[in-house]
């Protein structure tokens, strides 16, 4: 079984017999959104893709759209877009490269991304309108991300609330009464 069947097969779901399905290879984006480096690569990542999705659309080819992309971001994200530019400058195909490595990539969403770019390219299909998809699809999921690290960080903000000032008004409220009490005593 040759290599784009198996992953075609892997995609709809289908058990392959020397694979997993592709369920368990992309897992979920928040589970790698929540640590600090990550949270920022899947910031650029969105980023990213979208420009190559700009570039692709506007006629550019795969090769020329990594290394005009790879010119113009930054961090992290250079570097892998980078080592992609490199593996397919030395000679290997485009769609070889992006192959391996997503099978070398541990981070579901650079994988989702070789994965839909080796396969376009194999098959020769538009991938402009997927790689967007995928952008506001990681997009959405680090704003999930942000609320949810919003509500913990609200919960936090209340604990100075609950123990400091709220007993602190309660002492200004019983201070001047029991005074008023003890002095109408008398």
């Amino acid at each position: 079984m040759n290599e784009l069947s198996q992953r075609l097969r892997l995609q709809s779901g289908e058990k392959v017999s020397d694979s997993k399905p592709l369920g368990h290879w992309l897992g979920s984006y928040s589970a790698h959104i929540a640590v600090g480096p990550q949270r920022e690569l899947i910031q650029q990542l969105a980023d990213a893709i979208e420009l190559l999705a700009a570039v692709l659309s506007s006629g550019v080819g795969l090769r020329d759209a990594f290394s005009w992309v790879a010119n113009r971001c930054t961090s992290q994200i250079k570097t892998e877009i980078a080592w992609l530019v490199d593996s397919i400058g030395v000679g290997d195909s485009i769609t070889q490269s992006l192959f391996e490595y997503e099978r070398e990539q541990k981070h579901p969403a650079l994988r989702e991304l070789a994965l839909k770019l080796a396969l376009s390219d194999q098959l020769g299909t538009q991938v402009t309108s997927q790689l967007i998809s995928l952008a506001t699809a990681l997009r959405g999921e680090a704003i999930t991300e942000f609320r949810k690290l919003g509500a913990k960080k609200e919960t936090y903000l209340l604990m100075p609330l609950v123990f400091l000032v709220l007993p602190i008004t309660v002492l200004f409220a019983l201070v001047p009464s029991v005074q008023f009490l003890q002095l109408s005593s008398i």
